[in-house]
């Protein structure tokens, strides 16, 4: 008992100590009341021993511990970088196309990132149920052919051409779904008129018969077509461009079984996968 007296009174003293020194220094934006029940009591005494000995060096309020740059980021987004350097005229110009990227967190889900030629591409398909501005997804315009739940697929999400075309974006900030123009550019990279340097290698989860030679990891989803809504699942990787076709049709490229990149003009409402690509400067 005399034990647990001392320990408490040593927690006293400490807060008592600690919340002098904190009223004076953090004066203005430091609320002992951590749980807010207007009373400074036990839980926020551990709430005050949770962090302690921690710091936050560039006074940005969060601590250094859970925070992702002590320091500043630069105009390049490198944390405590020295910018564009002499002799470049844009961060892309310096680091790539995708800045020195190699991955990009989206509502919720972590998409790898690669360059190709002067591109930036996910290299991962779409999964997000949330447009740009957050705003949901209809039911109507996004479905997974997987036999996981949509919450839970890691191959993303098959998408009509109207979800492509609403004004809510499908891509982050400063990236876009691919143009037809945008991926003619990439076909002629990677060598006209094959896709195999762009499909996933027999190595690769889900395997292909490509090499993957970019990182690019196409692999064979299907597509849902909107005459039964019915899932195709065939050897056929399926991707929406954001241009228009003919009509109320609109055009997508495609990858098949053999080792082809292919065009054709499909219905708005067909389910096709999306890569996004990030903005030229």
């Amino acid at each position: 008992m005399n034990e647990m007296k001392k320990v408490i009174l040593t927690l006293v003293v400490l807060a008592v100590s600690v919340s002098a020194s904190a009223q004076s220094i953090y004066a203005d934006s430091w609320d002992p009341d951590a749980d807010a029940d207007g009373n400074v009591g036990v839980t926020d005494l551990l709430a005050l021993l949770s962090v302690f000995g921690d710091y936050d060096l560039d006074n940005d309020g969060i601590w250094d511990s859970v925070d992702d740059c002590v320091g500043e980021y630069d105009e390049c987004g490198v944390c405590n970088g020295e910018g564009i350097p002499d002799g470049y005229n844009s961060c892309d110009e310096f680091y790539g196309a995708c800045g020195g990227a190699t991955f990009l967190s989206y509502h919720g889900f972590d998409y790898s990132v690669v360059q190709i030629g002067d591109q930036c591409w996910f290299a991962d398909n779409l999964r997000s149920l949330l447009y740009a501005n957050h705003a949901p997804i209809e039911d109507e315009d996004v479905f997974s052919c997987s036999e996981d739940s949509p919450e839970s697929t890691d191959t993303g999400f098959l998408y009509t051409w109207w979800a492509v075309d609403s004004p809510n974006g499908l891509c982050p900030t400063g990236w876009h779904v691919p143009s037809y123009e945008d991926w003619i550019d990439l076909q002629v990279f990677v060598g006209n008129p094959t896709g195999t340097p762009l499909k996933n290698s027999e190595e690769d989860i889900p395997s292909w018969n490509g090499t993957n030679l970019y990182g690019f990891s196409a692999f064979p989803q299907g597509r849902r077509q909107f005459s039964d809504d019915a899932c195709e699942t065939t050897s056929y990787a399926w991707f929406w461009t954001s241009s228009v076709g003919n009509g109320t049709v609109k055009r997508s490229v495609y990858f098949n079984f053999f080792p082809s990149f292919a065009h054709e003009i499909n219905s708005a409402s067909q389910g096709h996968n999306i890569r996004c690509i990030k903005d030229s400067e």
